[in-house]
């Protein structure tokens, strides 16, 4: 799902499944840039970073980009939380869950990452004047060790 300025939704409870299955790195999954608003609610995302070059799995990049997982932009709830894992048992890493940079916002409630076991991941990554709001009381980041970095 990519959006370059405007706004859209993703339809509720969607899987996004890159078509790079595992073992080759997946794409990102959402990219929101030039001041596109994405919103979503109760999604299951998965990222198959096993090598290769790193990728952001869930991006806002640019002044005015926004995506909003299972919240709104007031940071009103709107679902029950998302996940974004590997279904990997195993992973050389590389990818980052949910990064903002270049001004772009990222929110997300309730929202769970999975990293693969021995990875080397990041699961939230904010640069540039990018913002990351993370709320609700299920926040979760984690799983297994072997080089991940949780924010």
């Amino acid at each position: 799902m990519s959006q370059s300025g405007g706004s859209c939704t993703i339809p509720s409870g969607q899987v996004l499944q890159p078509p790079g299955f595992y073992p080759m790195p997946g794409p990102t999954q959402i990219l929101a840039t030039n001041g596109g608003v994405i919103s979503g609610s109760n999604m299951t995302i998965y990222t198959t970073p096993s090598g290769g070059a790193a990728h952001p799995v869930v991006w806002a990049t640019g002044s005015g980009s926004e995506i909003d997982l299972d919240t709104d932009s007031a940071g009103n709830a709107t679902g029950s939380g998302s996940t974004i894992t590997n279904p990997a048992a195993s992973s050389g890493g590389g990818s980052v869950f949910l990064q903002a940079d270049n001004s772009g916002i990222i929110r997300a409630h309730d929202l769970t990452i999975t990293f693969p076991t021995g990875g080397q991941d990041v699961g939230v990554h904010a640069t540039t004047n990018g913002q990351v709001f993370l709320t609700g009381g299920a926040l979760a980041i984690g799983g297994n060790a072997g080089g991940n970095t949780a924010l």
